[in-house]
C-alpha cells in the first residue's frame, strides 16, 4: 500500500498521505483475482477520484467496494473482461475527472492522448 501511495504521488501530483480504515478493510476483503497487478489498478483509480488526503472507500474501484455484487463467474474470459471493464472505468473516471478533456484526462492516467483515443474507441466511450 505505502509503496502505491509514494508512486500514484509522483504520478499525479497529489498530496495523499494514506488510506482510511474502512478502505484499507475492502482492500483486504477483496480476493485480488488480478493480484499485484489489480491492486496496482485499484491504486491507480483511486488517486484519480480521490479528493482529500486520505483514500476512502469511494475512490476505490466499484469491484473492490462492493465485491459481492462483482463476483467473477471463473469463465475463460472473466479476468479479461474484468481488467477491460476495469480499464474502461479509469478513463471515464478521469474524463469526468477533467471535464472530458482528454489532453488532462490522458495526464491523469498516464498515458499519452494517442493511446487514450485508441483505448476510448475500444471501449466504446462515447465522445
Amino acid at each position: 500500500m505505502n509503496h502505491f501511495i509514494a508512486e500514484g504521488k509522483k504520478v499525479h501530483h497529489r498530496e495523499v498521505s494514506g488510506i482510511t480504515k474502512d478502505a484499507m478493510h475492502r482492500l483486504m476483503d477483496y480476493s485480488w483475482p488480478g493480484n499485484v497487478r489489480e491492486l496496482k489498478n485499484a491504486f491507480e483509480h483511486a488517486f484519480v477520484t480521490v479528493n482529500d488526503s486520505l483514500i476512502t472507500a469511494f475512490d476505490l474501484p466499484p469491484e473492490v467496494r462492493n465485491p459481492q455484487q462483482n463476483k467473477p463467474n471463473g469463465g475463460a474470459g472473466s479476468s479479461v473482461t474484468g481488467e477491460a471493464a476495469l480499464e474502461r472505468q479509469h478513463i471515464l473516471d478521469a474524463l469526468r475527472q477533467t471535464g472530458g478533456h482528454r489532453g488532462r484526462a490522458a495526464k491523469e492516467l498516464g498515458i499519452s492522448r494517442v493511446t487514450l483515443w485508441k483505448k476510448i474507441n475500444q471501449h466504446g466511450i462515447p465522445d
